[in-house]
């Protein structure tokens, strides 16, 4: 009798087991097919990003695929002379590349870490595809390169772009790091958020590092009653250049309701174009925040 009840809860305990197997992999399954309504309306933000820098004078949204573990953005170009003119226009007006700063802004609105999200974009007649991404942390892009120079076959207006940071300072990008992580660490941690400690988070990439603040208030909307929650990204990539190190990095934020408790990631909205002032000022803020570092005598303890 004792051994019948111990089979009867080894097979109910082994049902269990598997049909907690089954559910887990069929939510595992659907990953961010489940967040489609915020992928969606996030891709209306990423619209009007695109419209308040005049992005949308050459690009336009094709469509969005959500996959179980990736996304795909497809974006438009008329001709890949357009696009020829739109990387050319960038790289000289911001000093940086105009591929890694849509894709930057995709994966910063909608959310998803680095390797989960990809653009492909293409001209019209289908006859240029451009493939951005990121593999293993590094930025990727595969297009094929033109044999002839479109320099100059029209004027590309652009606004409210950020332009790429850089500055340069004496020593190793290991000392660089070191201490430009050690002044960020002390400057956000002794922020003061009611109820809630202020998180800094680093990835560090090698010579790339990610940084990333979030349960913060009045750090970039310094002047707002209340005050939103705040999530602040800087990308950070050092490189050595024989006794100097060169520093490019950006800066983007986000903004959250809650006047206790910080939203998830996913309840966080992009501060541009909506307080693109905000954001520009708080870059130069940034920009002379790090130059008083890279100026500063290194004390060794």
């Amino acid at each position: 009798m004792q051994l019948f009840i111990q089979q009867k809860i080894y097979r109910f305990a082994v049902t269990i087991l598997l049909w907690s197997l089954v559910i887990s992999t069929a939510i595992a399954q659907k990953g961010f097919k489940k967040e489609q309504a915020f992928f969606d309306e996030t891709l209306v933000l990423y619209q009007e990003w695109l419209n308040a820098t005049q992005l949308n004078q050459v690009i336009s949204i094709q469509k969005l695929d959500v996959h179980s573990d990736s996304l795909k953005l497809h974006l438009q170009v008329k001709t890949r002379d357009d696009w020829f003119d739109l990387k050319d226009t960038y790289r000289q007006k911001f000093n940086g590349q105009i591929g890694k700063l849509l894709l930057d802004k995709f994966i910063f609105q909608m959310a998803v870490g680095k390797d989960s999200a990809r653009i492909e974009i293409n001209s019209v007649s289908g006859d240029y595809p451009i493939y951005l991404s990121y593999q293993l942390g590094k930025f990727d892009k595969k297009e094929e390169e033109p044999n002839f120079s479109t320099k100059g076959m029209f004027q590309l207006k652009l606004s409210d772009l950020p332009k790429q940071q850089s500055q340069q300072a004496f020593g190793s990008v290991e000392e660089i790091k070191g201490l430009v992580e050690l002044y960020l660490s002390a400057h956000f941690r002794k922020k003061k958020t009611t109820w809630q400690k202020v998180k800094f988070s680093t990835i560090d990439n090698g010579d790339v590092i990610n940084f990333e603040v979030s349960n913060i208030k009045k750090e970039v909307l310094d002047d707002f009653l209340i005050g939103y929650f705040e999530l602040i990204t800087i990308d950070m990539a050092f490189e050595q250049k024989g006794k100097m190190v060169e520093i490019n990095y950006q800066l983007q934020a986000k903004y959250g309701s809650g006047i206790f408790i910080a939203p998830r990631r996913s309840g966080y909205k992009d501060m541009e174009p909506r307080y693109q002032d905000y954001v520009e000022r708080y870059r130069k803020l940034l920009d002379a925040m790090i130059r008083d570092v890279l100026n500063a005598t290194i004390v060794k303890n």
